[in-house]
């Protein structure tokens, strides 16, 4: 668990009630509350599981791994799901794909509940704020059904839950110094969210459909290796400024994980200027505007240099105020999910 003490929210909140936000995304699932101090701590799990039946694995094994147990089977979950496939060349199992609720596996969301409730537990007078995605511009998704299934899991376990855009939650907790205006990127591992927001009022919001995983996937099969394996090496301390290190396979999966970043950056990009050029066309916007970029497919080592630099290929209709991270680009989102509750409570 981390915990960030310079972070306080000085709200009123009955000490009775359970507030939390939660990032609901497809490689993490991240819960924010405050503590008694009314700092702002986090829990983080990997959104993942590998299911063993029963009689595969003793109590004694189990005492050691992470994970939630049915009437036949054990899930394995979060970072011991993601390290067993990888021993074993397994596939793991995610309950959640391209930034919404996955349709591959009956048990996905079974599983996603009890993981869920593991994160952030049982209740009698919670709320919670959750983070959706924006509609796609280059997929036809929708995020009825996504909304729905987590409101039901939180209701279930006691909360009174509110939907909160993902990227406009990145304003919420790192743009308070502007008065919550500014420009997010939240690059997930399904999907890349854009907000635009001026004085917490959401200008613009959308997504594409590619982020870490598209990431993984394509240089997976331009590789002919799994997805699991690109993974493994692009959290590896990947530096996007020098893919020559490692072994020789390592090297060309970095090189690969490289392009593709640039790629995804550049795509990000264009879309969001073509958003702006098509529906701000008229907006005039008072200020510069601060760029927030967060989200795990952000944290490579080199990647805020990389996107400064496509920037500045792009011209864009507002001035920039600056560039810059996120405090926690992996909590950002739960974090501004929580001062939405907290407000909401006040």
């Amino acid at each position: 668990m981390d915990k960030k003490e310079d972070v306080i929210v000085d709200l009123n909140v009955p000490k009775d009630r359970k507030i939390i936000g939660f990032d609901a995304g497809t490689m993490n699932l991240v819960s924010a509350f405050q503590n008694s101090k009314g700092e702002i701590e986090t829990k983080l799990i990997r959104n993942m599981y590998l299911p063993l039946e029963k009689e595969q694995v003793s109590l004694t094994e189990l005492s050691n791994l992470d994970h939630v147990v049915d009437d036949e089977t054990v899930y394995i979950i979060g970072e011991d799901a993601y390290r067993l496939a990888n021993i074993f060349g397994h596939k793991v199992r995610r309950p959640m794909s391209h930034g919404l609720i996955s349709s591959e596996d009956i048990d996905d969301i079974d599983v996603l509940s009890m993981i869920v409730e593991q994160l952030v537990g049982k209740t009698k007078n919670g709320v919670c704020v959750y983070s959706v995605p924006s509609p796609s511009v280059d997929k036809e998704n929708d995020i009825t059904y996504h909304r729905g299934v987590f409101a039901r899991i939180f209701s279930e376990l006691g909360y009174t839950c509110i939907d909160f855009n993902e990227a406009t939650a990145i304003i919420y907790s790192e743009c308070q110094d502007e008065n919550f205006t500014g420009l997010a990127f939240s690059y997930g591992a399904g999907m890349s969210n854009v907000s635009l927001c001026y004085k917490s009022t959401p200008v613009l919001n959308f997504s594409v459909a590619r982020g870490g995983d598209w990431i993984d996937d394509s240089a997976s099969r331009s590789l002919g290796t799994v997805p699991n394996r690109v993974t493994s090496i692009k959290e590896k301390n990947t530096d996007l400024s020098n893919f020559k290190v490692g072994s020789k396979k390592e090297r060309r999966i970095r090189e690969a994980i490289t392009y593709y970043y640039k790629e995804l950056i550049h795509y990000t990009l264009d879309n969001i200027k073509k958003k702006i050029d098509k529906d701000l066309d008229n907006v005039d916007l008072p200020e510069a505007l601060p760029i927030i970029v967060s989200g795990g497919t952000s944290k490579a080592t080199g990647f805020l240099d990389l996107f400064k630099g496509i920037v500045e290929e792009h011209e864009f209709p507002f001035e920039i105020k600056e560039i810059r991270y996120a405090a926690d680009p992996m909590t950002a989102v739960a974090e501004g999910c929580l001062i939405k509750a907290l407000s909401e409570v006040e």
